[in-house]
């Protein structure tokens, strides 16, 4: 089976958002990997009664900063 995606650029104020979110779709499935990890290490390893909300922020900021670049994909 052949899927092909098709964008007209040419269009004038053309929003190539959807474009960069399929290019990078990969990335994103990555990260909310990465993220679905780091939530399961930290239910099955982390024996505090609870996490900090500024530190579970700054674990999922910082993860999707390495996988994704937000601004490229137009948020």
């Amino acid at each position: 089976m052949k899927i092909t995606y098709e964008f007209n650029t040419d269009i004038e104020g053309c929003d190539l958002t959807e474009l960069h979110c399929i290019q990078h779709a990969e990335d994103l499935a990555h990260c909310v990997y990465e993220i679905q990890n780091k939530i399961r290490g930290w239910y099955k390893y982390d024996d505090r009664s609870s996490i900090p909300v500024e530190e579970i922020q700054e674990e999922i900021y910082s993860i999707i900063n390495d996988h994704v670049n937000m601004e490229k994909l137009g948020y």
